[in-house]
């Protein structure tokens, strides 16, 4: 009961988080959550609780959807997330910790070099499908799979709403696709049915809740402590991996 309950509270304070800032639930819950259920559990509970953040999301900014880019995205998921299935699969407690702790890192260093990077010249054409390959990948083994996406998104060099739609609507076809490999591979069990039951209607309360403070909050600064919280969660990642080895 107690467990339920802070599982709950996990995944209310995730979505109110992704709400304000557009990232921040799996990044927060997943290693949380490994200090409780093993780390498979909790990457595949995260993709239930991050399907219905971002489902929430792009329903709020749905008309800012491009379907074409989309299918491309969506198309090298199929081939990449099996693959990452089967890393989640193969991969030792210690190991699925400290991959989540680099992807974790890496987003880190990205949100560090982002503003600073140069973006002249167009996208080119294949990046959206190295985006979803990668995407794909990411999700299907960490639970993590937004960074490529993200990136792909700010060389589009597209408007906030057009970001946040996209950007969210790739978790959500990469999340149904990890989903479906999961249960082909029988990885839903009892325990993971349970905990996402708890976690996606907390999810979703959770996003909703932060709708009303969008423009009365000091977003850049919530931003800047969340970043403080997501380096705290990687440097926990890493240290109970390296312990478990």
């Amino acid at each position: 009961m107690i467990l339920s309950l802070l599982l709950a509270l996990l995944w209310l304070c995730s979505g109110f988080v992704n709400g304000l800032t557009s990232f921040g639930a799996n990044l927060l819950a997943i290693p949380v959550m490994s200090l409780f259920m093993p780390p498979k559990d909790a990457i595949i509970t995260a993709c239930f609780g991050g399907l219905a953040v971002t489902v929430t999301i792009v329903f709020m900014y749905r008309s800012h959807l491009n379907y074409k880019e989309l299918l491309k995205f969506f198309l090298p998921c199929l081939i990449t997330v099996p693959l990452g299935t089967e890393v989640l699969q193969s991969l030792s407690s210690a190991a699925l910790l400290l991959l989540a702790g680099g992807v974790m890192l890496l987003f880190l260093i990205w949100q560090g070099v982002a503003s600073r990077l140069p973006l002249g010249g167009a996208c080119p054409a294949w990046s959206v499908f190295a985006a979803g390959g990668a995407a794909g990948l990411l999700v299907a083994a960490t639970g993590m799979g937004g960074p490529p996406f993200a990136v792909y998104a700010m060389l589009r060099r597209w408007d906030k709403e057009t970001s946040l739609a996209m950007i969210n609507m790739s978790g959500v076809l990469s999340l149904l696709i990890t989903i479906g490999a999961q249960w082909q591979q029988g990885l839903l069990t009892p325990t993971v049915q349970h905990a996402a039951a708890i976690a996606v209607p907390a999810s979703v309360v959770g996003v909703l809740c932060s709708l009303p403070l969008l423009r009365r909050m000091n977003i850049d600064l919530f931003r800047r402590l969340v970043l403080i919280m997501v380096a705290l969660a990687t440097a926990t990642m890493f240290v109970r991996g390296i312990s478990l080895l």
